[in-house]
This record gives structure tokens, sequence and C-alpha cells, in this order.
């Protein structure tokens, strides 16, 4: 008697999307600071990458693009984790794919950085984005991922509801 086994489809409801998010979003913060870590001798002086992009290796105290880095460290984990639970409880009371997503970067995000401040008192940034010579404060895949979840979930709020308010 042949075994059968039945392939079942699986499907990924809106809040499982915001959790896997937030790990893939992890994942790919954690790695890309572990290999520029990795190269933090050839990093420190910057790479250039091309006309208005360079790879540094620079370890930030203070929050996305260094604002707030006279906190004091213990105040940025909890505050941090603090918006880490908030989102969470808004995924859960949440079934909008949109809302679920966006709050998956932000968390995925914030856990990226406050790892980092927990393992090593400071956060790795290492894009430096420039023009001319201006240089924007650097960031990672963290910081960007934050700015784009609140991006999409602001957008969302403002452009949806109004959709909903002329139904």
């Amino acid at each position: 008697m042949p075994l059968h086994i039945k392939a079942k489809k699986y499907k990924v409801t809106s809040l499982q999307s915001g959790f896997l998010v937030a790990i893939i979003v992890l994942f790919i913060d954690q790695g890309s600071k572990l290999l520029v870590t990795a190269q933090a001798e050839i990093l420190r002086g910057g790479m250039p990458i091309f006309p208005g992009l360079n790879f540094v290796f620079i370890q930030n105290a203070g929050v996305s693009f260094g604002l707030f880095g006279f906190a004091p460290h213990l105040v940025l984990i909890i505050f941090g984790i603090l918006i880490c639970c908030i989102l969470v409880i808004i995924i859960y009371k949440n079934n909008d794919l949109h809302h679920n997503i966006s709050c998956g970067m932000i968390i995925g995000g914030a856990l990226g950085n406050i790892i980092d401040r927990i393992r090593h008192g400071r956060v790795t940034d290492f894009i430096d984005v420039y023009v001319g010579q201006f240089h924007w404060p650097s960031f990672n895949m963290a910081d960007v991922s934050i700015v784009t979840g609140a991006i999409i979930l602001s957008f969302g709020e403002i452009f949806f509801k109004r959709k909903e308010a002329t139904r």
C-alpha cells in the first residue's frame, strides 16, 4: 500500500505576516551588521560604493540617525521594548495586512537596534549617503526598516482611511 502524502497549502495570515516580516528584517539587519563589523578596519575610513553612497563603520549611541545620543543607555532599551510591545498589540488586534507588515518592519528594526545596544552598548551604522560635502547621518538596515515601516503606516492611515471615509 503506497504512502500518500497530501501537500497542504499554507496560507499566511495577516497576523503571521507581521511577525514574519519582523523576523526577516531582524535577520537582514543583524546579518549586515555582522558583515560590517567583520570588516570594521577596512570600513573605518569609508568605502565608496558609488557616488553618493559609502559604507563606513560607526558605532552610534543614539537612536535612528544618531538622534537622542544623550539619553541613558537603559532608557533607550526600555523605550525600544515598549514600542515593540505596543506594535505587537496592534498586530494582534488588527487584521489589516498593510498595518501588520509595516508594524513588523518597525518591530524587526527596533529589535535589531535593541540587540546591538544590549550586546555592544551602541548601534552599528554603516550606510553613509551624501551629496557633495553634505553627509546624512549614517544609518543601518534597522533604521531603513523603521523609517520605511513608519512611512507605509502613515500613508496607509492617510490614504486608506480617507478612502474608507468617502464610502
